[in-house]
């Protein structure tokens, strides 16, 4: 039987390297099942506590200091109410009139810290897109005491479009609430009373959407109508973010741990490679999956995506220290060819 050559080793493992690239960049549960940690759970106690009850692995904005520009921008926007959500509401068109419309030309937003969002906004970066705006709402709600958490909606097991959204804990409800500030919504039962995520999940995928009633918060009913139908495919497979301490958690040194001196520059690598030094380096963040008869686990999918991963990380090791030796085998023959 021939023996395979370190070379053709090389060879292979650049093939797999090559499609598991290709892989990162068409599919797209590969990057999230690969890089998530994920808690599944079919429990609603896992999702419905109160803010002081949260569990350890989620964290709050805490950093009042880094919120206090955030706390001025929207003193007047909020001085005359005295509830909570209508302060949500109205902090949701603030952000909204802020925002250029993601399609409109010029220079397109970049990713970066709660702080760093908001100044590009209001230099008229366009590309404010759905997470954008669920941060910058989060932000300004715990700049004054309302706490929020975020929620990934992957549609079908990340079959299409994806969404994010906040859910606010409104005291005066007692109980978290959906407010879409991408789309500008929020959804009421036949109660009168606003729904949560999973609320509204249930009513619509089990067919009951003439029992919500979705509120439109920027007065032009353009998207809310459409609601039930988008929403029916987006919310099948959902996941709360439980690292909801954005000015905090976007700081080198929570992203990149020992390597947080060079933030600055493993900033500019495509957002995969940001994401994996994260992952490896960064802290341990969570993503909890709702568990149920409409989104089955996933435990194999991650065992297969991660088990890719940690290939596709190991054979770049190989191949890095492989180059390195065979750098060293030419500059020690040239050294001796020289003596």
């Amino acid at each position: 039987m021939a023996r395979i050559s370190r070379r053709q080793i090389v060879v292979i493992i650049l093939i797999l390297d090559f499609l598991i690239g290709c892989c990162v960049f068409m599919n797209r549960a590969f990057p999230r099942l690969a890089l998530w940690n994920i808690i599944e759970s079919e429990r609603k106690g896992d999702f419905y506590w109160r803010p002081q009850d949260a569990p350890e692995y989620f964290y709050f904005e805490k950093d009042m200091q880094a919120l206090a520009a955030f706390r001025e921008d929207i003193k007047t926007v909020t001085a005359e109410k005295n509830k909570d959500f209508d302060k949500v509401i109205d902090i949701g068109r603030f952000i909204n009139d802020i925002c250029k419309e993601p399609g409109r030309p010029g220079k397109r937003i970049e990713w970066s810290s709660p702080q760093q969002i908001l100044a590009q906004v209001k230099l008229g970066v366009t590309g404010a897109h759905c997470f954008y705006r669920a941060i910058l709402l989060s932000t300004y709600l715990s700049s004054i005491g309302i706490e929020s958490r975020l929620w990934a909606f992957e549609n079908e097991r990340f079959n299409g479009t994806s969404h994010s959204v906040a859910e606010v804990y409104v005291k005066e409800l007692n109980k978290w609430v959906l407010v879409d500030m991408s789309l500008g919504f929020y959804v009421k039962g036949n109660n009168g009373i606003p729904l949560s995520v999973l609320e509204f999940r249930e009513k619509l995928l089990q067919g009951k959407d003439k029992d919500v009633t979705p509120i439109d918060i920027f007065g032009s009913e353009r998207q809310s109508k459409k609601t039930p139908a988008f929403y029916k495919k987006l919310m099948t497979c959902v996941f709360m973010r439980t690292g909801n301490d954005f000015t905090t958690k976007y700081g080198a040194k929570v992203r990149y741990g020992i390597l947080s001196g060079f933030a600055a520059h493993l900033d500019k690598l495509p957002g995969i490679s940001t994401r994996a030094l994260d992952y490896v380096l960064g802290r341990r963040d969570f993503m909890l999956h709702y568990v149920d008869d409409f989104s089955k686990p996933l435990k194999k999918e991650i065992i297969f995506y991660r088990g890719i991963f940690y290939f596709f990380i190991v054979s770049l090791l190989f191949l890095g220290i492989t180059a390195g030796v065979f750098v060293l085998k030419i500059i020690f023959k040239k050294t001796i060819r020289h003596k």
